[in-house]
């Protein structure tokens, strides 16, 4: 198409692009700024997955929420489940010591896990840790 870049996808694709980055930042934004959890579906976000021992605070299976770092992201499940906070977060707002974040297949250090920066296909597993003897 004249007038059109090569490679571009047309004016359509570039208009959808333009809107899911609108609709992503306005999530981001409202996220910040309000006390409402924000899901945009269909735009790719960071994916949150708990443990089944949290099966009494939040529902089976996964959530997404928009977000720069692990902190935002989980910040987004606090305001959607806010019993979450008190069991993820110590009073100082660390993470406590019997739980396990991992950012894909690294697990992240407890002092340093809500600053690690996300991507849009991240996934984020939050595990009970668990200790004990031998058997």
């Amino acid at each position: 198409m004249p007038g059109q870049p090569a490679g571009s996808g047309g004016p359509r694709r570039l208009a959808n692009r333009r809107a899911d980055e609108s609709g992503l930042k306005r999530a981001i934004w409202l996220q910040k700024h309000t006390s409402e959890s924000v899901v945009v579906r269909g735009l790719p976000m960071p994916r949150v997955i708990f443990t089944s021992h949290l099966g009494g605070l939040v529902p089976e299976g996964e959530a997404v929420f928009a977000g720069e770092t692990v902190g935002e992201v989980l910040a987004g499940a606090f305001a959607a489940w806010p019993g979450l906070r008190h069991y993820i977060l110590d009073d100082q707002e660390r993470v406590r010591k019997h739980v396990v974040i991992f950012l894909g297949e690294v697990r992240l250090a407890n002092e340093g896990a809500l600053a690690a920066p996300v991507s849009d296909t991240s996934e984020i597993y939050v595990l009970q840790a668990l200790s004990g003897g031998a058997c």
